[in-house]
């Protein structure tokens, strides 16, 4: 049983990396991104959060973003 949305992304990534993930509802234009988008755009994230950090060790901790 899948509990975290991570392991959900996770294994829809595996399964169909080039369907739509998100979609934004309230734009003018449709925009929406892949699985593989995503992933590729969190991974980014990630990283400049933790060279903002400037942890050379970092650990696993949760961190809250809240999104629109």
């Amino acid at each position: 049983m899948t509990t975290h949305i991570y392991d959900f992304l996770e294994k829809s990534l595996i399964k169909s990396s080039k369907k739509t993930a998100f979609v934004e509802p309230f734009a003018k234009e449709r925009k929406e991104i892949t699985y593989k988008n995503f992933d590729l755009f969190s991974k980014k994230l990630a990283s400049e959060i933790l060279k903002t950090l400037g942890n050379d060790n970092p650990t696993q901790a949760p961190v809250l973003i809240i999104l629109p």
